[in-house]
């Protein structure tokens, strides 16, 4: 019984932690790292495109909101060209909550390729991988 009891109470430690990590890395920030007020990289810290580190310029997320720190050098962030409008939309500086926010849609796999705009018109241009 005492068994049974350590298995399960393990499996449920497990389940909570997956769970934990799953719902909190669609909600991390991703960091611009600015040289000056020049976009260099964005940064996902939360491992969200699988194992390991995330590549640079690089961040996979679910539909729905993303957000970027620190929101007071971000000018805009706008769609690639060729990338549809509607996969990034609702984009505004929200600086009392801290963070630059857009609305992300599409499928599963789509890449959604953005521009960072800085506050003096510098562009960098990372992608989303929806997942």
């Amino acid at each position: 019984m005492t068994k049974i009891c350590s298995t399960i109470f393990a499996s449920l430690l497990l389940i909570t932690s997956f769970a934990q990590a799953a719902s909190s890395s669609s909600h991390q920030n991703l960091q611009v790292v600015f040289n000056g007020l020049q976009p260099m990289e964005v940064i996902s810290h939360d491992q969200s495109c699988g194992n390991g580190d995330d590549p640079k310029n690089t961040a996979c997320r679910k539909a729905g909101p993303v957000r970027w720190s620190p929101v007071d050098k971000i000018g805009s962030i706008t769609p690639k060209a060729g990338t549809p409008a509607d996969a990034l939309k609702a984009c505004q500086a929200m600086p009392a909550l801290g963070y630059y926010q857009c609305i992300v849609s599409g499928n599963v796999g789509d890449q959604i390729e953005y521009n960072v705009i800085s506050t003096d018109g510098s562009i960098l241009d990372p992608i989303i991988i929806l997942n």
